[in-house]
């Protein structure tokens, strides 16, 4: 008896025993049709085939009976069937009864190729940095399908595979991919995929993985050269999982900033935090980043650096004294002074320079200072000594910038105080007793306003009578002294002293000499003799200059006249004329005069 499929005998069995034989059959595909054919030989008078399809009794094909050469027969029965999945692992029997009596059981199981009917991919959500496992499950394939997992490729991990034969002869296999989750991976699609001979095309199952993490910040601007007043806008975009109930805070050099006027928070179309700034300041520069917190943990941005540059926040003129309206700079004549100008916080620095001053023969230095907003102050000194020449000098301190249309001035003149000079003018006309002087004292000096000018006579200072005035015109730096009825008293030196906080000055002297007549004409005459010499004198004192005498009445008179002259201690002149003649008779009662 020979039990075959597609004419390939897979079990036969012979006299002397007949009895039971097994086989196997396939493996086929679904849907195929199979031909099963039982053939019994050499069998006499009768036999007879019946088929089993597991308990199932089925009826094949009438059996073909044939006689044989040697006087026996041959019996041969076909069963057909359409191979589906309930046919897996199921025997089919083919039965040979002869004299009622079932001498052959040949049965053969019939193997197919069956596709897996469920693929399940198991991806449960993870932690950064904690262990994950991504399962596929493959189940109800025979032969073994091969398992693949697809969107895993840059993942670093290990892949272990695990099969199982169940109880109807499928195969379930699990493969199982180790790794260490990462943000990296976060919303990356996974496939499993499973190839089988029975499947025209894969099967597959996707998900989306899910890894939580901490944010993952970055902070982005277009890096371009910045000036004071530019609008400037930093973008923090980020990824985080969880997403929802983030925090983002701006930091300035590790420091929070907190939204101004200045410091505007956004979110811009894509979803991401915006930082504006409205105008570049000196409080803008430095590092900014942002931090942005979920329930895993926070994160902080690389920093980005904003610079600018700012023009000069001041030009500031300094000076050892400066006037209320600061306007003009004061110093003292001879006394070094120092004038200082400085541009502060600049970014580049501004070094200041000077206009005007080219006659001051000044020092200069230049300081430099970096302030704490990374701008720079940089200061120019001038030393240098004044003279009253200066004065009403007008200078500027100039500081230059990119950022500026037009230079920053700062304008004032040199005030420099002096201590008085002073001069005493007069007409130097002829003065006779009782005319009317005048002397002026020029003075020069600053502050002119609160000068005092003292006169002095002969070294003492000069009170004002009713005849003895002093007139002052601060406004043209003059005073006057007035002398009325001047007589002999007023001669001598005269001056005139002026005198500020500074110091003072004294004039030159000035000579007055006054015409003075004598202050007497005395004619001593004593009595006379006939005969006998006799000596007249006729005395002028206090003349100035000094006075001419003659002698009226003598004219026929043979005389001899000798004359005698004296300086006295208030520069008045004393003269003496004498005359020696001797008298007769005839100069009785003669009138003579002795005339100054």
């Amino acid at each position: 008896v020979t039990l075959s499929v597609r004419e390939e005998q897979l079990v036969t069995v012979e006299q002397p025993e007949l009895g039971i034989e097994t086989g196997v059959a396939g493996p086929f595909k679904l849907g195929e049709e199979i031909e099963l054919v039982c053939e019994a030989l050499h069998f006499k008078p009768e036999a007879s085939i019946s088929w089993r399809v597991g308990e199932e009794q089925l009826d094949g094909q009438p059996g073909q009976l044939e006689d044989l050469d040697d006087g026996t027969r041959s019996l041969r029965s076909s069963l057909k069937l359409s191979m589906d999945r309930e046919h897996l692992g199921v025997s089919v029997i083919c039965s040979v009864t002869f004299d009622e009596e079932t001498v052959a059981d040949l049965s053969v199981e019939l193997d197919i190729e069956v596709p897996p009917n469920t693929v399940e991919l198991i991806l449960p959500e993870l932690k950064e940095g904690e262990d994950g496992e991504v399962v596929c499950v493959s189940r109800g394939g025979r032969p073994s399908p091969y398992v693949s997992f697809a969107g895993l490729e840059n993942v670093d991990g290990k892949q272990e595979v695990e099969g199982e034969l169940e109880s109807d002869l499928t195969h379930t296999i699990t493969t199982r991919f180790k790794f260490t989750a990462s943000s990296e991976y976060d919303t990356s699609t996974v496939r499993c995929v499973v190839e089988h001979p029975a499947l025209t095309q894969s099967m597959e199952d996707s998900k989306q993985m899910v890894v939580q993490y901490a944010p993952v910040v970055l902070l982005v601007w277009d890096n371009r050269p910045l000036v004071e007043g530019d609008r400037v806008e930093l973008t923090c975009p980020y990824t985080a999982n969880p997403s929802e109930g983030l925090s983002v805070t701006w930091l300035i050099d590790s420091e929070e900033l907190q939204e101004t006027d200045n410091y505007m928070f956004d979110t811009n179309d894509e979803g991401e935090a915006v930082l504006v700034i409205e105008a570049m300041n000196r409080s803008s520069l430095g590092q900014f980043s942002c931090s942005v917190e979920n329930d895993l943990g926070v994160s902080e941005s690389n920093p980005v650096h904003l610079d600018a540059t700012f023009s000069p926040e001041q030009l500031v003129l300094e000076a050892d004294q400066m006037t209320a309206d600061g306007e003009a700079v004061q110093m003292t004549a001879d006394e070094e002074a120092v004038l200082r100008c400085t541009a502060t916080k600049a970014k580049p620095a501004v070094i200041p320079t000077w206009e005007g001053t080219e006659d001051l023969e000044a020092e200069e230095t230049i300081e430099q200072v970096e302030e704490e907003d990374s701008t720079i102050s940089v200061s120019s000194t001038l030393v240098f000594t004044p003279t009253k020449h200066h004065l009403g000098l007008p200078f500027r301190c100039v500081a230059e910038h990119p950022n500026l249309d037009q230079p920053m001035e700062q304008t004032a003149l040199i005030d420099v105080h002096y201590p008085p000079e002073a001069s005493l003018e007069w007409e130097n006309n002829t003065i006779v007793e009782g005319d009317t002087v005048e002397l002026r004292c020029i003075y020069s000096s600053n502050p002119s306003n609160g000068t005092i000018v003292t006169w002095l006579h002969n070294s003492e200072e000069i009170q004002q009578t009713e005849t003895v005035r002093v007139l002052m015109n601060e406004e043209d730096e003059e005073a006057v002294l007035v002398l009325e009825q001047v007589d002999r008293l007023t001669d001598g030196e005269y001056f005139c002293q002026a005198e500020n906080q500074l110091g003072s000055s004294l004039s030159d002297p000035v000579q007055i000499d006054v015409l003075l007549p004598p202050a007497e004409l005395n004619l001593a005459v004593e009595e006379m003799v006939a005969g006998e010499e006799t000596v007249l004198e006729c005395l002028a004192p206090g003349a100035r200059p000094r006075a001419v005498l003659h002698w009226v009445g003598l004219d026929h008179v043979d005389s001899a006249e000798e004359i005698e002259e004296e300086e006295e201690e208030d520069g008045t002149f004393s003269v003496v004329s004498k005359l020696s003649f001797t008298p007769t008779s005839v100069e009785n009662l003669l009138e003579i005069s002795c005339v100054a």
